[in-house]
């Protein structure tokens, strides 16, 4: 088993963590306590769940797990869960309302029989609810030994980023991972997942994907020999460049400007065509450019005519 550090916690995780999304519905009690010791001698320690999961189902079979377990096992795991939605038919009972997180914060320490939970995650955005107050009852939270650390989930780029940003300018605890959900059938973190993103530059996260591994996309390298819009601004080093297309371009009556219809390159190419932004050539000059007939030609064709 290979582990990996929180990033600015000191804490380190296995690479692998245990969902327990299907336990107490899915999955029976014994076969839950038989993947949850088998996970634990495996050197897992991360397990994760959710106060909807089995409408809180789940929460509960992992707590009945750690109570059956000696100290020196459970005391090896790092437990996550998670809190957003709601699991019954109150109005206020969904969101991310410091009242809603308050709530179902106990329940869920009440239902895993723990004093406290290592990391707490939103398990979504909420649009309703201004960012500021949720992240101050969290902080509240971490202070009042009820969690130690906070995460975020299925939260796109922007909404991490203002997260991110938000909990650094009001100064409270800033969440340490990200679990993404990725399948076959759910692949909407493609499309988030990039090299560089400011977010993750701005205060790095640890990300766990939910069903699969996150793949690295691949970007596509510009190809050689490309040529710039002739009306984009150019680059210093290409301002010589420019400077040659401008000083080409009052032929056709407007500088750096090219043809832009086969017309008027057909126009340009003629002799004597018009040209764009000019008048027609007098007809003296047609005349007086057109090629004469040498002397050499006279006298050969004199000779073959005598001949």
């Amino acid at each position: 088993m290979k582990y990996r550090a929180l990033p600015g916690t000191g804490v380190s995780v296995s690479n692998l963590a245990l969902g327990t999304m299907g336990f107490g519905t899915e999955t029976d009690e014994a076969d839950a306590f038989a993947i949850l010791d088998r996970f634990v001698e495996a050197n897992g320690n991360l397990i994760d769940t959710s106060n909807v999961y089995g409408g809180g189902a789940s929460e509960e079979l992992v707590g009945r797990w750690f109570a059956s377990r000696p100290a020196d096992i459970t005391e090896r795991v790092v437990l996550a869960t998670k809190a957003r939605f709601g699991t019954g038919p109150d109005v206020n009972e969904a969101g991310s309302s410091r009242r809603n997180l308050d709530r179902a914060l106990s329940a869920s320490l009440r239902r895993l029989g723990r004093d406290k939970v290592d990391l707490y995650q939103l398990h979504g955005w909420d649009p309703l609810t201004p960012i500021e107050e949720t992240l101050g009852f969290l902080d509240d939270a971490v202070h009042a030994s009820k969690i130690n650390y906070i995460g975020l989930s299925n939260f796109t780029g922007w909404q991490l980023q203002l997260t991110l940003c938000t909990a650094k300018a009001m100064g409270v605890q800033v969440p340490v991972t990200l679990q993404q959900q990725y399948s076959l059938v759910s692949r909407e973190i493609e499309y988030e997942k990039r090299a560089g993103r400011p977010a993750q530059q701005h205060r790095p996260a640890a990300v766990v994907s939910s069903g699969g591994r996150v793949p690295q996309r691949r970007i596509p390298q510009r190809r050689k020999g490309r040529k710039q819009h002739p009306g984009r601004r150019r680059q210093p080093d290409e301002r010589p460049h420019l400077r040659r297309t401008r000083r080409q371009g009052p032929e056709l009556g407007h500088p750096g400007r090219r043809p832009r219809h086969r017309s008027e390159q057909r126009s340009h190419a003629q002799p004597g065509g018009l040209q764009l932004g000019h008048e027609p050539a007098p007809p003296s000059r047609r005349r007086s450019s057109a090629r004469k007939p040498s002397n050499s030609s006279n006298r050969t064709s004199s000779q073959v005519t005598s001949s």
